[in-house]
């Protein structure tokens, strides 16, 4: 399911009073002034934003900038390289996953190379921030392609783009009208029992969004590790219901595999028509009342680097709108049209998740 047809959150408008004039011109009299009740006002104007540098005037000075990330090479390092070109910019790009670019930005904060983190997620930029690896800074840009609620509160980073994480399942073996509602049905619905599949490797960014999309509803500051005893029975019939991933197998790949009987799983948007198209399944993905967990894109600034100023300047280039643009995303609104989104509490994820999925490990998975 591809991102469209996004939709941008209602911003509060503002109404003013236009000033006439009368135009000047030879008249037997002067024309009679309109009293004020019937003044009409103008229709609303946009609220005042942050005044933003149209990114085609900004120009760099050749410098060489250094950006980590964990996002795809070939779609997003080369394509971005070849575009800030274009605009005076030498961008090199180092790529790897995700954990790996956090352990290596956190090792070298002392004699940086990185000038910019882009991608990553909540958990990850928290371990940077905590590490003093990246620094507030505000581009240009910030509060005007996004929603502010997106951003780091005190300006660690800023959002350029999202991937919602689903629960996805096969709709030719199940119709949307006997498909799970929410996560808890897997479980609470014995009709569900030994049909989906979880992973056994809690590494990766998306597993970690469905357990913290379980367990933040739980949230309790007398609970074991922050979460409530019904919290932590839930994530036990989480595990104890399903079919374990042991051998790091797609989700379609098993869907469409006579010999098992998984039919549903995790998958982040941005995986699923590839996957609808390597393997001949149309999927269907269930859509919470509390809405579906998303994983925040976004850019921060290093510290203690070289060639800052080329940086900031670099950073005020490349708007949400641009990422979008390189990435081949129709919109940089986040907000899928009739897609609510799960509001968690991330401070306290970020500062759990580690102990959380030890927990797991340890005690609930098979």
């Amino acid at each position: 399911m591809k991102k469209q047809a996004l939709v941008a959150l209602a911003l509060a408008s503002t109404m003013i009073l236009a000033s006439c004039t009368q135009p000047a011109a030879p008249a037997p009299q002067p024309a009679t002034p309109a009293p004020p009740a019937a003044t009409t006002p103008e229709p609303a104007p946009t609220p005042a934003e942050p005044s933003v540098t149209e990114p085609e005037e900004i120009r760099g000075t050749g410098v060489p900038i250094y950006i980590y990330s964990n996002s795809n090479a070939e779609l997003f390092h080369d394509p971005l390289e070849a575009l800030a070109a274009e605009y005076g910019f030498v961008v090199r790009s180092v790529f790897a996953g995700g954990g790996a670019i956090t352990d290596r930005l956190i090792a070298e904060r002392h004699n940086p190379t990185a000038n910019i983190v882009y991608g990553l997620n909540v958990f990850l930029r928290h371990s940077l921030i905590v590490n003093d690896v990246i620094i507030p800074h505000e581009p240009a840009w910030a509060g005007v392609y996004l929603p502010r609620e997106l951003d780091h509160p005190q300006g660690f980073y800023h959002a350029t783009d999202t991937t919602a994480i689903f629960l996805t399942y096969d709709s030719t073996q199940l119709s949307p009208d006997e498909a799970p509602t929410d996560w808890p049905d897997l479980w609470n619905d014995e009709r569900f029992h030994g049909l989906y599949q979880f992973e056994t490797a809690l590494i990766g960014g998306t597993t970690r969004m469905v357990l913290s999309g379980i367990l933040s509803r739980h949230l309790d500051p007398n609970g074991h590790l922050g979460v409530s005893d019904e919290g932590w029975n839930e994530i036990r019939q989480f595990y104890q219901y399903g079919i374990p991933n042991t051998g790091a197998v797609d989700l379609f790949a098993q869907m469409v595999d006579p010999n098992t009987t998984v039919i549903m799983g995790q998958l982040h948007d941005g995986g699923i028509p590839s996957r609808e198209e390597q393997y001949g399944i149309t999927a269907g993905v269930v859509i919470p009342d509390v809405g579906v967990p998303l994983v925040i894109e976004a850019l921060a600034l290093t510290s203690n680097t070289t060639n800052q100023e080329e940086a900031k300047r670099f950073l005020d280039w490349l708007t949400p709108e641009r990422v979008a643009q390189i990435r081949g995303i129709s919109d940089p609104d986040p907000r899928f049209q009739n897609l609510p989104v799960q509001i968690m509490d991330w401070n306290t994820v970020a500062e759990n998740i580690e102990a959380w999925v030890e927990h797991i490990y340890l005690t609930y998975l098979p």
